[in-house]
């Protein structure tokens, strides 16, 4: 069982630094991926669902939402705030949908010249 969970990891740390204090952690298990990106990870999915069901947001509006997330992470960055794990699971669940929406319409945009 636990080679199998160390597979898990290692594919995990090819989407994620996994540092842990910035991953959350239920009782002494931690989280294989950060909080941001779990927050991408779930709007990923929930912006597929909302894309088969043919509920489309503008591409202006996935950059600005993009964008809310990059100017966290920024912020971060450059030592100027300091992220909170939420706060990183909010913009994280932000910046995923405008992604997902992002790559939406460049997969659009591509199939148009096809």
């Amino acid at each position: 069982m636990k080679k199998k969970k160390n597979i898990f990891r290692k594919i995990c740390r090819l989407l994620c630094h996994q540092k842990e204090e910035r991953c959350f952690k239920i009782k002494n298990y931690v989280f294989p991926i950060c909080s941001r990106c779990t927050g991408i990870l779930i709007s990923f999915i929930i912006s597929l669902l909302l894309i088969i069901n043919k509920y489309y947001i503008n591409i202006w509006i996935a950059i600005v939402l993009l964008l809310i997330m990059f100017i966290d992470w920024l912020l971060q960055y450059l030592k100027i705030i300091m992220s909170t794990n939420l706060r990183r699971f909010i913009t994280g669940l932000i910046g995923g949908v405008g992604l997902t929406y992002f790559y939406y319409y460049i997969i659009i945009f591509i199939k148009s010249f096809l």
